[in-house]
């Protein structure tokens, strides 16, 4: 067992995997203290192949992946955020949490000012499960999916926040190139792209049952951008986004099932 309450883990560089820590089995605890400024290839602040980690206070900053995962990297394993903060990590893809197995629940705490050159500016799933019923996933920033980019796997929301993320081209809050993203609470909002300010869809299945998504801002699709991929709508608001066209939803390929909730007080140009 490692447990962390205090002090600081930094400007360490592993030659491949996990900057600070390496978790391969276990138990490891951040109470406190920060994991910064450390480097790898994939796993910047720490990578787990097993085992679990739990952060109920402190930071994991500033750590740079040159690959996959500037601030965490995970196999497998379970990776539970409580409080805390995962901040002002970079990496080519997932820079504040990549997810190729294993679970990531977020209850609490921030994943933020997360910068990915190209996907998944705050986390990236290329399988696995991301979990968030709290705390807030904000001010990331990446060329697709800036909030979260999902490839495959799972995104469940049932509260919390993901806000305030800016892609610089398509998915502001989060992007599907497959795998699932379900909506019971929650809120994503003020979110900003060029296609899917809230959410772009090139595959995959949006099932949205409650929770906002609100006041996102791009040129197509200010709420949801349907390039692909299906979204299904039986509660929720879908509300005061804007757009130049579509600035609820812009559908230009897929499906968009609309069984109940409520779209409205978008604006656009074209089909507000």
């Amino acid at each position: 067992t490692f447990t962390m309450n205090g002090g600081t883990i930094e400007s360490n560089n592993a030659t491949k995997l996990g900057g600070a820590i390496y978790l391969d089995g276990g138990d490891a605890f951040v109470n406190g203290g920060e994991i910064k400024t450390n480097t790898a290839v994939d796993g910047g602040g720490t990578y787990l192949s097993g085992g679990t980690l739990t952060v109920t206070g402190g930071s994991i900053i500033e750590n740079v992946a040159s690959t996959n995962g500037g601030g965490a990297y995970l196999a497998g394993g379970t990776l539970t955020i409580n409080g805390g903060s995962i901040y002002a990590n970079t990496a080519d893809n997932g820079a504040g949490a990549y997810l190729a197995g294993g679970t990531l629940t977020a209850s609490g705490g921030s994943i933020s000012s997360n910068s990915a050159s190209i996907n998944g500016g705050g986390a990236y799933l290329a399988g696995g499960e991301l979990i968030v019923s709290g705390g807030d996933i904000k001010s990331n920033e990446a060329t697709d999916g800036a909030g979260a980019y999902l490839n495959a796997g799972a995104l469940k929301m049932s509260d919390g926040n993901i806000s305030s993320n800016i892609a610089s081209e398509n998915g502001g809050g989060a992007y599907l190139a497959g795998g699932t993203l379900t909506i019971t609470g929650g809120s994503i909002s003020s979110n900003t792209a060029s296609n899917g300010g809230g959410a772009y869809l090139a595959g995959g299945t949006l099932d949205i049952s409650g929770g906002d998504i609100s006041s996102n801002t791009a040129s197509n699709g200010g709420g949801a951008y349907v390039n692909n991929g299906t979204i299904n709508m039986s509660n929720g608001n879908i509300a005061s986004n804007k757009a130049g066209n579509g600035g609820g939803a812009y559908v230009s390929d897929g499906a968009l099932n609309i069984s109940g909730g409520t779209i409205s007080s978008n604006n656009a140009t074209n089909g507000a």
